[in-house]
């Protein structure tokens, strides 16, 4: 197996040609993937992340529900979060749930990942107390504890992930 790096200060952007630089991500650093135009006038976003061998299974799996397993620095938070802002970028007004029966578990891993990577110009709004995200599509990410299944009981989820799933009843 060949692992498979983008060199970004070489990219391009493909709308304008101008060059690409890294997207400021929600903790106001530079996302660990994402990368934008310096045009102004552009807004071109480009996502350099490319999965893995065992990782790129997980994207192209069209099944309804699917686990992902592996040992520790395997990449399934990486994978199935890159899998999460797919479904929230394509799924205007849409809701992702993310959560976990505790919820450091999902605050520690998940969150923490996300907020490195994702751009926050993709973000409207974000509620740090109710760990809502309302990116500028209309789509909502809730961070949630799953202790009790009546905290998600009636949510028009669009997609449901559950961290460490094994320990949700």
């Amino acid at each position: 197996m060949s692992l498979r790096i983008i060199n970004k200060q070489q990219l391009r952007c493909p709308t304008c040609g101008q060059q690409m630089i890294p997207a400021k991500n929600l903790d106001g650093t530079d996302s660990t993937f994402w990368v934008e135009c310096i045009s102004p006038k552009c807004h071109t976003y480009v996502d350099t992340y490319i999965p893995q061998e065992h990782q790129e299974f997980i994207h192209k799996d069209p099944r309804k529900y699917i686990g992902v397993f592996g040992g520790y620095g395997s990449g399934k938070t990486q994978s199935t979060l890159k899998d999460d802002e797919k479904h929230m970028l394509s799924n205007p007004n849409g809701m992702t749930v993310v959560g976990s029966a505790v919820l450091s578990q999902v605050e520690q891993t998940y969150e923490k990942d996300f907020r490195k990577d994702f751009p926050a110009a993709f973000v409207k709004k974000e509620n740090a107390s109710k760990k809502t995200y309302t990116l500028i599509n209309g789509h909502e990410l809730l961070i949630k504890s799953l202790y009790d299944e009546e905290l998600i009981r009636s949510m028009n989820a669009t997609r449901i992930h559950i961290v460490e799933a094994s320990a949700v009843e």
